[in-house]
């Protein structure tokens, strides 16, 4: 959007921590930057269709005053993916610049065909391998470095020039987690 517009700030559920903290985020980013606003927000969508009818509700009231969306949850990604393909074939549309969360067909065939922007794919094969790989040093003796760590299992921004390449760009990021896990996280059995 080239540090100014309107966002439309499409959250899942409200009550979830992690919608909370992503909320967060957005409005840290906004702030910092003073050509951007948040125009509105909407939330608490638990399936797709739930979140097509709010996200096409609030595009048909503001439609002149929104530039960009942000989805931070799966069903608000899907919709708004499907909704922005539909309104690209349609060609009559304003271009609004789209951001999601979560790699569904639906949303990579929108970053193909063009519909929409991009969209953040996180790393769940790594939150279950890195995690199982912990415990199976931990039971064999191994012990943590720290008491807490958080491990940061990474992001990948999806586009159209790593559409067909962000799979291996995920695992590149479990691969070097794990490689690390014996140095960085924790230590050797006695």
């Amino acid at each position: 959007m080239g540090g100014k517009g309107r966002i439309l700030n499409v959250l899942e559920l409200v009550t979830d921590i992690n919608t909370r903290k992503r909320d967060d985020g957005i409005r840290e980013v906004v702030a910092k930057h003073p050509g951007v606003e948040i125009v509105q927000t909407i939330s608490d969508m638990t399936q797709v269709s739930e979140a097509t009818i709010k996200l096409q509700s609030a595009l048909a009231a503001r439609m002149d005053e929104i530039d960009g969306i942000i989805t931070t949850g799966y069903n608000p990604t899907i919709a708004a993916a499907s909704v922005l393909t539909e309104w690209h074939k349609d060609g009559k549309r304003k271009r609004i610049r789209f951001i999601g969360i979560d790699t569904g067909p639906t949303v990579l065939q929108a970053i193909r065909d063009g519909s929409i922007d991009a969209t953040v794919a996180q790393n769940p094969p790594g939150h279950g391998y890195i995690s199982c790989f912990l415990l199976k040093l931990m039971l064999d003796g191994w012990t943590p470095v720290e008491d807490y760590q958080f491990i940061d299992a990474g992001i990948v921004v999806v586009t159209k020039d790593n559409l067909d390449s962000f799979a291996a760009e995920v695992r590149k990021i479990t691969d070097r987690i794990a490689g690390d896990v014996r140095t960085k996280y924790l230590r050797a059995p006695r």
